[in-house]
């Protein structure tokens, strides 16, 4: 009899089931929802999640998350969403700011500036505490979410950048100032001036410990920062050389573990440009990977999300539309094309409890 076997075993086999199944498991017994509600079961589970996406989907009142699934076969591929996956929120968010071991930082930065860390498989949610910092034009507020692998913490990142004018490119024009927020603590902690200016409308990409930013420094350069998620302290990382920076969008992200940038003119038919960073650190290391001939963007930020299997790329397209170009034939598909959602992200299903982190009052949705 399955009941008869240790839990060990019990939660090792139920951790290798896809996360529906796990989610309808939980429903058994009490017993079974017991296990699956252990630490050691998600830290396990975590460790064999397949990685999906996440949407935040928009639409009238509160908004709402669905898991998409990938379908990558070599000859064929797609996105799967599956209504069971679907998860309504209490709060209408308008940013999905990062994705974590499947804990989310959601966003509404337009009335109250909530923020929000969501576990959406268990179904939990916290809302940090309002930050002294206060947004609203001309002022930019950053956010960004982060995790430190040597301490196990995760952080809330939020720079606050005051405009004395419209044009922050110019060092007498902004001053920044960043505070964080540990989840667990209860509380913002000020760690003083930032030395970058920033743009609005982005959340920080994550990869090796480190949030990365494309800004400004006090000169009017533009260089890509990063902040040390564990340290609390912000670097300058090198661009790609590149003839042409006039009008130019620029976007990061990580593509196969790797720092990478795409490139294109603004609102001209030119060559869109993906460079990788192969050595993490090392700025003699950006390599041009990736090059789509005569693409016209409209203002809009493309990321490189993954290489499928069959060679074409998934990218999400100004945080608002899903498309894969295939090389062979040169032309895009855009995927999921009924849904309108305000923000996606590359996701890994977890069953992590908010409740782990004593000190935070967590809702259930």
């Amino acid at each position: 009899m399955f009941s008869d076997l240790p839990p060990q075993v019990i939660i090792d086999v139920l951790s290798r089931l896809p996360t529906k199944k796990i989610i309808h498991c939980r429903c058994v017994c009490k017993t079974w929802r017991n296990l699956l509600s252990e630490p050691y079961f998600a830290s396990l589970h975590l460790s064999r999640s397949p990685t999906t996406l996440v949407i935040l989907e928009s639409q009238f009142g509160p908004h709402s998350l669905k898991l998409v699934e990938f379908v990558d076969e070599p000859d064929h591929h797609g996105l799967h969403c599956d209504l069971v996956m679907s998860f309504n929120l209490k709060h209408a968010f308008q940013h999905l700011v990062g994705s974590i071991n499947g804990l989310l930082c959601l966003a509404e930065l337009v009335l109250d500036e909530t923020i929000c860390i969501c576990s959406p498989i268990v179904r939990q949610c916290v809302t940090l505490p309002k930050s002294k910092f206060k947004g609203g034009y001309p002022h930019i507020v950053i956010n960004a979410f982060g995790f430190s692998s040597v301490t196990g913490e995760y952080k809330v990142l939020r720079i606050f950048q005051e405009r004395k004018d419209q044009d922050p490119r110019w060092p007498p024009s902004c001053n920044s100032e960043g505070e964080v927020y540990t989840l667990g603590t209860g509380t913002w902690r000020s760690i003083g001036h930032v030395p970058f200016l920033f743009t609005a409308g982005t959340f920080g990409v994550l990869l090796n410990g480190n949030l990365h930013w494309d800004v400004y420094d006090i000169d009017g350069s533009g260089l890509i920062c990063s902040f040390d998620i564990e340290k609390e302290k912000f670097h300058a990382m090198s661009h790609p050389k590149r003839n042409d920076r006039s009008n130019e969008l620029v976007n990061l992200g990580v593509l196969g573990g790797c720092l990478c940038m795409s490139t294109c003119q603004n609102a001209t038919e030119s060559d869109f440009v993906i460079w990788v960073m192969q050595d993490y650190g090392v700025k003699e290391s950006w390599r041009k990977e990736i090059v789509i001939k005569q693409v016209l963007l409209y203002y809009e930020m493309v990321s490189p999300l993954r290489v499928l299997r069959d060679g074409d790329i998934l990218m999400l397209w100004g945080d608002q539309m899903f498309y894969s170009y295939s090389f062979e034939t040169e032309t895009w598909e855009r995927l999921l094309p009924d849904i309108s959602f305000m923000g996606g992200s590359i996701h890994v299903p977890s069953f992590l409890s908010l409740r782990t982190f004593g000190m935070e009052n967590v809702e259930v949705f």
